[in-house]
């Protein structure tokens, strides 16, 4: 992983992490790998564990400005882990005591989406159940996204 820390990013676009350091830390065992052990990677770069940080991971291929995403939860951490293997650094950045970027108010995507054509008022059509669901139907201007 390469830490970035200390620093804050730039508004948006052409996002920039500025003023802050680096530090490039190997994590062996995904298997055990969770947000404590980020918790711990700051202890170890001796900020105070009580002040408030916010961790982020960037999609490996995208810009500060749209490959942010947070890592608050276990799902976060699963979602980071899976571009290990095809990729060799895994950029995180920490921002302390607030944060600019919304990928804490974004929800952790968990599937595919669900295609229904709404037929009338009350009629749904499940269009993964359909045979013909590669088609393209002629009535597709009332699709309904769950």
């Amino acid at each position: 992983m390469k830490v970035h820390h200390g620093g804050r990013f730039t508004n948006m676009p052409n996002r920039k992490y500025i003023s802050g350091k680096v530090q490039f830390v190997d994590i062996v065992d995904s298997e055990l790998f969770d947000v404590e052990v980020i918790n711990n990677i700051v202890k170890m770069l001796k900020y105070d564990p009580k002040q408030i940080m916010y961790y982020q991971f960037k999609l490996p291929r995208k810009s500060l400005d749209w490959g942010l995403r947070a890592l608050a939860s276990d799902d976060d951490i699963v979602n980071m882990i899976k571009y290990v293997g095809k990729h060799k650094v895994i950029e995180v950045f920490i921002e302390h005591n607030e944060t600019t970027v919304d990928s804490y108010n974004m929800p952790t995507f968990k599937g595919g989406v669900e295609i229904r054509e709404l037929i009338g008022d009350d009629e749904i059509v499940d269009l993964d159940a359909q045979e013909d669901k590669g088609k393209i139907l002629p009535s597709c201007r009332n699709l309904l996204y769950v």
